[in-house]
Parts: C-alpha cells; sequence; structure tokens
C-alpha cells in the first residue's frame, strides 16, 4: 500500500512506472510490453474510472491495478467543489487529479460514506431550487415528497453506518430501510428519465437533473447492500437503470462533443481551461463509460488527424455575444466530464465489488481498511491519498 500526495502527481503513467515495483500487475506482468506502451502514449495507457487504476492494453480490456483511496474529513471543501462550475483546470480526467473534484459521487471510494452522499444530494437540490423557471417540468414530477423520501434513505443510511460498530441488529434494520426509500427513488427517477429522453421537449438540464438523482439512489442502495455484507446483491438490481444512465449518457456526449468538438479548442478556450489533453482525456473517460466505440490509438495527434478539418471550420463567436458563448461552452464541456465522472465512479465501485468478490474478501472490510489507511496517511505523513494494489 502507497501513500501519496495527489496535487505532486501530473501524469499517472509515469507515476506507475516510477512506482512499478510496488504495483503487483506491473511487477509480475510484461514490463517491456508496458514501459512501450506507457511510452508511446503516457496518457492513455494508465487511466481511472472512478478510483480504479486501469491498464489499457493495445487490443486487450482494460486491467485492473488497484484503488486510490483518499481521506475525507473536509466537508466545507467537499460542498464547495460539488456545488463550483469553474473547476475545468482541476477536472483533467486524465490524472490523477480528477480524483480530487468533486462533481457528484464524492471522493474515491469514499462515495459510500453516507455523509457525502447526503451533501451531494442537497447540492442537487439547491441547483434545482436556482433552476426553477427552466426546468418548471421536474418541480411538477420531482415533487417535495419524493425528495423527502430520498433524504430520509440517506439519513437512515447515515446512521447504519454509525452503528455498524455498535448496535449489528439496529444497523441492518437502518440499512434495510434504507435500502427500500432508494429502490423506491431509483424507481421513480428511472420512470421520470425514460419520459422525460422520450420527451423531445425536454431540455439537456432536465435530463441530467433527473440523472444526478438516479446515480445517488443507485449509489445509496449498492451502499446499503455493501453496509449489510451482501456484495452479490449491490449492483443486481439496477442493471437497467445503469443502461438507461449509459445511453442518457451516450446521446449528451453526442449532442455536446462529439457531434461538433471545434468550439472547444478555439484559442479562448485555453482561458477557461480546456486543452487538447483534457478533451483527449474526455473522450478517454467515455470510452470507459462505453459511451463511445473504444479505440486503440487514441491520442492527442490521432485524434488531431481525425478531426483536423472540423476544428479549422471553426469560428470565434461575433462580438457582442463572445463572453456569453465561451462561457456556454465551459459550462457543457464541464457538464459532460462531471456526467462522465459520476457514471465513471459508479462503474468503478461496482468494479471493486466484482474485484473482491473473485478475491474472496468482503468490500465493506476493505472500504473500512482503505479510509482508516488513507486517514492514517494524512494524520502521520501528511499524504492525503493511498494505493491499493490488491496485495
Amino acid at each position: 500500500m502507497l501513500s501519496l500526495v495527489a496535487s505532486e502527481i501530473v501524469n499517472l503513467g509515469q507515476w506507475a512506472i516510477g512506482h512499478r515495483e510496488q504495483i503487483a500487475g506491473l511487477l509480475h506482468g510484461d514490463w517491456g510490453t508496458f514501459a512501450q506502451s506507457v511510452f508511446s502514449n503516457p496518457s492513455g495507457t494508465i487511466g481511472c474510472q472512478g478510483s480504479c487504476l486501469l491498464y489499457q492494453p493495445s487490443n486487450n480490456d482494460p486491467q485492473l491495478l488497484g484503488f486510490f483511496e483518499q481521506a475525507t474529513g473536509k466537508l466545507d471543501s467537499i460542498q464547495e467543489n460539488i456545488s463550483s462550475i469553474s473547476a475545468i483546470q482541476e477536472a483533467a480526467v486524465n490524472s490523477i487529479s480528477s480524483l480530487q473534484t468533486i462533481s457528484l459521487v464524492s471522493l474515491g471510494f469514499s462515495a459510500i460514506t453516507p455523509v457525502l452522499l447526503l451533501v451531494q444530494n442537497r447540492a442537487i437540490t439547491n441547483r434545482l431550487k436556482s433552476l426553477e423557471k427552466k426546468i418548471a417540468l421536474i418541480h411538477e414530477m420531482l415533487n417535495s415528497a419524493e425528495l423527502a423520501k430520498l433524504d430520509t434513505a440517506l439519513e437512515q443510511l447515515f446512521h447504519g453506518r454509525l452503528l455498524l460498530e455498535k448496535n449489528g441488529s439496529q444497523a441492518t434494520t437502518r440499512f434495510n430501510d434504507a435500502w427500500n426509500g432508494f429502490m423506491n427513488s431509483m424507481n421513480y427517477s428511472c420512470r421520470m428519465l425514460r419520459n422525460l429522453s422520450a420527451d423531445k421537449s425536454s431540455t439537456k438540464e432536465q435530463i441530467r437533473t433527473v440523472s444526478r438523482y438516479l446515480m445517488v439512489a443507485i449509489l445509496g442502495a449498492a451502499s446499503c447492500q455493501v453496509g449489510l455484507m451482501q456484495d452479490q446483491m449491490a449492483f443486481s438490481q439496477s442493471k437497467d437503470e445503469m443502461e438507461l444512465l449509459r445511453t442518457t449518457l451516450k446521446t449528451h456526449f453526442q449532442q455536446t462533443i462529439a457531434s461538433d468538438p471545434s468550439p472547444y479548442l478555439l484559442p479562448a478556450m485555453a482561458d477557461h481551461g480546456i486543452t487538447l489533453d483534457s478533451l483527449i482525456g474526455l473522450y478517454r473517460q467515455a470510452e470507459l463509460a462505453g459511451v463511445i466505440a473504444r479505440s486503440d490509438q487514441l491520442s492527442a495527434s490521432s485524434w488531431f488527424e481525425e478531426n483536423r478539418a472540423q476544428l479549422f471550420r471553426a469560428k470565434a463567436p461575433l462580438f457582442p455575444w463572445r463572453k456569453r458563448t465561451y462561457l456556454k461552452y465551459r459550462s457543457q464541456f464541464q457538464e459532460t466530464v462531471a456526467f462522465l465522472e459520476e457514471y465513471n465512479r459508479i462503474l468503478g465501485l461496482e468494479r471493486m465489488v466484482e474485484q473482491m468478490s473473485k478475491k474472496g474478501k468482503n468490500t465493506l472490510h476493505v472500504l473500512t481498511m482503505l479510509q482508516q489507511a488513507a486517514a492514517e496517511a494524512m494524520k502521520t505523513e501528511k499524504k492525503d491519498m493511498i494505493f491499493w494494489d490488491l496485495t
């Protein structure tokens, strides 16, 4: 297990090479092939899906190398990051710094920490209130009673975690009650999302907001099953909802980015933190999420050549609307980053649960171990993250 300072790591490929002897999946693998692929495409070979560190060799499925976990004690910072829409530069999805940005699903595998689910749900609700006039349809469908049910389930999950070590039977009761609440919210949000997706008058904001509520419910339900030490049930009843989210995300990505990526590389967008590297990182996250076809040679140069003609047709917006247009592009880019990041964090947690099952381990015990190790690293070494390589 390695302790580290997340902000000091710029490129995951270089970091993995430097710590090869401490990462079992690299130590016992084909080092020559790995080194060659990393040096030829350093930011494309090693990447993160949620908190999973993945090695992506050409023509093969991603190989899981281990998990990151970040110390989570600063709720003020978490609240600020969830609510922020100006952290584009920090949301570099092809580097470890993406683990420090909060879009929805908290830090590392601490998505299972109920207090963070509470914070993120309230942040979405606050966002909903601020958009009241624009998304009245959501207010009509997401009534206060339904939102209260989700809040109640989150509170029960929170208290269930608190009771785990003190009173196992009461914790079990809280987890079961919370799970029922999350399942109701998940079914409700799913129906609403299907209706919105079928309605051509629906806006991206409407669909995006309901998707966020659905993801909270999915994570909450999975967290309850992990708390009950029933890993096999964590995601078994949310397969249809996850596929609906993937389809929704695929449409969102196509409409906002893939159909015409050229505006995001206008010279002025560099001042908003959007670079060629961050755009390529976004495409890699889209590959991991399954919303675009996988490319064996996705790199900045290959992507540029593929889109060269389109990029050079891009024109700066007219002066009176220039600033507003650039802000719109920035907002659309960040919304897509957040959507992909949220979805991939759920997939990352699902990947962890599956991996623990294969190794005959209990996810709750592993999560507790990782969180304790991260807290100890912060306390004794002033390191804000740890990496566990499955050994």
